[in-house]
């Protein structure tokens, strides 16, 4: 599916902008989950977490998404 592939997170100023609906994960590079969100299709202030690479998963009950990002 070319749409699992697509970007679906953008940061910007300390937000990320999510263009996905489902639930939202931010995983630091450890595995550890660094913060969680039920409602996508949001502005999530992630101004409190490190400077580092991390991943962005979506789930729905259709599909997954993964994005590597880096604040």
């Amino acid at each position: 599916n070319s749409e699992t592939q697509s970007n679906f997170v953008y940061v910007n100023n300390g937000e990320l902008i999510i263009n996905a609906k489902g639930s939202i994960q931010i995983i630091d590079m450890m595995g550890r989950v660094v913060l969680s969100e039920e409602n996508a299709m949001a502005h999530i202030n992630v101004s409190g977490l490190k400077n580092s690479a991390y991943i962005v998963r979506c789930v729905n009950d259709d599909d997954v998404k993964i994005q590597k990002i880096i604040l």
